[in-house]
């Protein structure tokens, strides 16, 4: 499974569809999201059907970053069921966000 590119017109529905889904947001121009792109794909592997991996490029998709008061980025973001269960900023390893993706299945509203 790809990593899904969102926009601002289709964030929400992709956040809500899926049950848990890792958001990271990034601009072209950041050399550390640059860094994630290939652990991103690699997690895409690793996280299988457990969950849906997707970027959100906060340079034109004003209307999400803004609603997810970025602070930074990379800034990695989980959701569980639409809402945000976890957040890190910066670089992660694979195994940090494996972590923040099982973490999320154990979250309870």
């Amino acid at each position: 499974m790809p990593v899904v590119e969102l926009t601002d017109a289709t964030f929400e529905e992709h956040i809500r569809k899926h049950p848990i889904v890792l958001v990271e947001f990034w601009a072209p121009w950041c050399k550390p999201c640059q860094a994630m792109a290939p652990v991103l794909e690699q997690l895409t592997a690793e996280a299988g059907g457990r969950a849906s991996i997707a970027a959100c490029n906060a340079d034109v998709n004003f209307v999400a970053a803004v609603h997810y008061q970025l602070q930074g980025i990379p800034s990695l973001v989980v959701f569980k069921e639409g809402r945000e269960v976890s957040r890190k900023v910066g670089t992660q390893p694979l195994s940090a966000l494996l972590d923040m993706i099982e973490s999320a299945h154990e979250a309870v509203f």
